[in-house]
């Protein structure tokens, strides 16, 4: 019989607990490159770093040192925080002459963020540029 009520008790907490979390959704991103009309992106986080972004023939990457909600600077690979965008094979980067920002806001009771971004990443003196991007439930 104690077992049973164990049983019943589990059960309840289990119920309980499941039922108290917010449901955030599927993470989406989107963005304007270069000047184009916005591309929608499937969304993932990856490598416990960053979040990537594919869609239209490109990918975005971020990589972020994330310490809790805040604007984190895209500059160099050696920060830490920087981002990249791959195009027709090519993998353009933001660097320290050519930077932008992430911006990480908590969605309340959660571990996810909403966000937004911007950047300029180089390849060779070209350069790609991201304009209007956001991000949620990464």
């Amino acid at each position: 019989m104690k077992a049973f009520r164990l049983f019943i008790f589990l059960l309840c907490c289990g119920i309980f607990f499941s039922c108290s979390k917010t449901n955030v959704g599927s993470p989406t991103m989107s963005a304007s490159i270069s000047g184009g009309g916005t591309i929608n992106f499937s969304a993932s986080y990856f490598n416990q770093i960053g979040i990537q972004g594919s869609g239209n023939g490109y990918t975005i990457n971020f990589y972020v040192r994330l310490n809790g909600a805040g604007t984190y600077v895209l500059a160099d690979p050696s920060t830490g925080n920087f981002a990249t965008v791959v195009s027709n094979g090519i993998t353009y980067t933001t660097s320290s002459t050519s930077t932008g920002q992430i911006t990480f806001s908590p969605i309340n009771k959660t571990s996810y963020y909403n966000g937004t971004f911007y950047f300029a990443a180089i390849y060779n003196g070209q350069s790609i540029i991201i304009s209007n991007g956001q991000f949620a439930n990464m």
